[in-house]
């Protein structure tokens, strides 16, 4: 019996000494009480079982109610995870993404570098050059002066005739000179140092002129080495 149908009774049921109940002997009305009796003590009986399954309905809500928390709880520390997870591979993709930048940077400036160096190599090749051309120049340039110098020693300025009042050949065949008489043999000497003919000093190499010469033959070209030469 639940606790509906004994509110159900509760209201039904009369008052418990009706106004026939006068006229009932005491064995009847004992008896009556007695099932009255048994009746109220079996709503006892069933209110308390009610109460205990109410009791135990409750607790297994309670149960319930902590596991769905636990399982809550669980699932939000895992969604937290998950989401530092997230952070972590945004972080490692942005990172990727910068060593890629970093990695074409690095590219770039390597072609920069072999460009200089590069350059910098055919300058040096084009300067070398340059220093050889020079070389080659001032060779010559030394051996024009040497030559010009062996010229000068080997050809004497000539000497005019008439400076020196000599006569035609044929005239001092046909005089004839007196005999002179044999001079004594003197011993040699050293000629003194006011009488050695001097050599003649070489030309001093314009470099000035041969500078100018290379700047114009090669005006667009680094000749600042040029002034080591000089």
């Amino acid at each position: 019996m639940t606790v509906d149908s004994l509110q159900d009774l509760l209201k039904h049921s009369g008052p418990a000494f009706p106004p026939h109940a006068a006229s009932q002997t005491p064995q009847d009305l004992e008896t009556k009480l007695q099932a009255q009796s048994d009746e109220i003590e079996q709503l006892k009986k069933a209110l308390i079982a009610q109460t205990q399954t109410f009791r135990g309905l409750l607790q297994k809500e309670k149960e319930s109610r902590s596991g769905l928390e636990a399982q809550v709880a669980r699932l939000t520390a895992e969604l937290k995870i998950r989401d530092q997870q997230l952070e972590s591979a945004k972080s490692e993709v942005k990172m990727g993404q910068r060593v890629e930048e970093l990695k074409r940077e690095v590219k770039n400036i390597r072609g920069i570098v072999q460009y200089e160096r590069n350059s910098k190599e055919k300058l040096w090749r084009e300067n070398e050059k340059l220093r050889m051309e020079v070389k080659k120049i001032k060779a010559q340039k030394e051996e024009e002066t040497m030559e010009k110098k062996l010229r000068r020693n080997s050809n004497p300025m000539p000497i005019k005739l008439a400076e020196l009042n000599l006569k035609p050949l044929q005239e001092e065949e046909e005089e004839e000179l007196p005999e002179l008489p044999e001079l004594p043999e003197l011993p040699e000497t050293e000629p003194l140092p006011s009488m050695k003919p001097k050599e003649p000093e070489p030309e001093p190499p314009k470099w000035a002129e041969l500078k100018e010469l290379i700047l114009s033959m090669y005006p667009d070209k680094d000749c600042s080495f040029l002034s080591n030469l000089e």
